[in-house]
């Protein structure tokens, strides 16, 4: 029983740091590593068309262009956006992109994705409380859809 609870237990830990690693390091420099600090709209539109291809999404381009700040007292610097996107009933949707210049690895890295008001939002604005028990669980098929989603970035790239 304790060789296999071992096992159990060095399963879930390699399990979590490989997540770990992949959403640290691995996904969000996914496809920007050609990108040069300058060239911000590019790795903005590049991040924004692979997000929204796998959310089924299909991207029309930036309401009205990214937003590009340098730091004052770094080498860092952010992009930031939203782009137009049509679901495949035609509905309209918005995601934001943010971008942030690792001066480190000299690359753009995405920071923040999620497609503001999307149909799963909705939960948030019924009438009922869901229960504790009900929001980890909410929480957690969260996690992992955007987990999932990830990798089916990872896996169609490059974008289209």
């Amino acid at each position: 029983m304790k060789k296999i609870s071992l096992v159990l237990l060095a399963t879930l830990a390699l399990a979590a740091g490989g997540f770990a690693v992949w959403n640290g390091s691995v996904y969000p420099s996914l496809g920007l590593s050609g990108f040069a600090k300058n060239d911000y709209q590019a790795a903005w539109e590049t991040a924004a068309k692979g997000f929204c291809a796998s959310s089924r999404l299909a991207c029309e381009g930036p309401l009205p262009a990214a937003t590009f700040r340098p730091m004052e007292f770094s080498d860092g610097a952010q992009v930031w956006g939203v782009a137009r996107a049509r679901t495949y009933d035609n509905r309209e949707r918005l995601a934001w992109i943010s971008l942030a210049w690792s001066s480190g690895a000299k690359r753009w890295r995405r920071a923040e994705l999620l497609v503001l008001a999307g149909d799963s939002d909705e939960m948030y604005f019924t009438p009922t409380f869901p229960s504790q028990t009900s929001r980890a669980a909410l929480s957690l098929s969260r996690l992992m859809r955007e987990a999932a989603r990830r990798v089916q970035e990872y896996r169609d790239w490059p974008a289209k």
